[in-house]
C-alpha cells in the first residue's frame, strides 16, 4: 500500500514536531546544529519519521481533504479552493509529483 495514501485516508493520525536542539556536542567536542524532527503516527501503530515541513504539509492537506469529503457526503459542491486541494491530493496519490 503507498504510504501517502496510508497518511491521507487513513486511521487516527497524530502530527508530532519537535523543534531543534540549538546546539548538541558530539564526542570530539565540537558543535553541531540538529534538524527539526517530525513524526506521523497512524492509529498509534505506524510511525512515520519525516522533516517538519513534511508532516505539516500532510497535516494541512488531510485537514483540507477531510473538509472537502465531508461537503460532498452532504451532497454539496465544494468550493474552488477546496477542489485545488482535492486535485493536490490526487496528484499526490498518483504520484505525479514525483515525476
Amino acid at each position: 500500500m503507498n504510504d501517502h495514501a496510508l497518511l491521507l485516508l487513513c486511521g487516527d493520525v497524530e502530527f508530532k514536531v519537535r523543534p531543534p536542539s540549538l546546539f548538541q556536542v558530539n564526542t570530539d567536542e565540537t558543535t553541531t546544529h540538529q534538524a527539526a524532527v517530525g513524526q506521523i503516527i497512524v492509529d498509534r501503530k505506524l510511525k512515520f519519521q519525516v522533516d517538519t515541513k513534511t508532516a505539516l504539509a500532510f497535516k494541512a492537506l488531510r485537514t483540507h481533504l477531510s473538509s472537502a469529503l465531508q461537503v460532498r457526503l452532504r451532497g454539496k459542491a465544494p468550493s474552488m479552493k477546496l477542489e485545488e486541494w482535492v486535485q493536490l491530493a490526487f496528484d499526490i496519490l498518483s504520484c505525479k509529483a514525483a515525476e
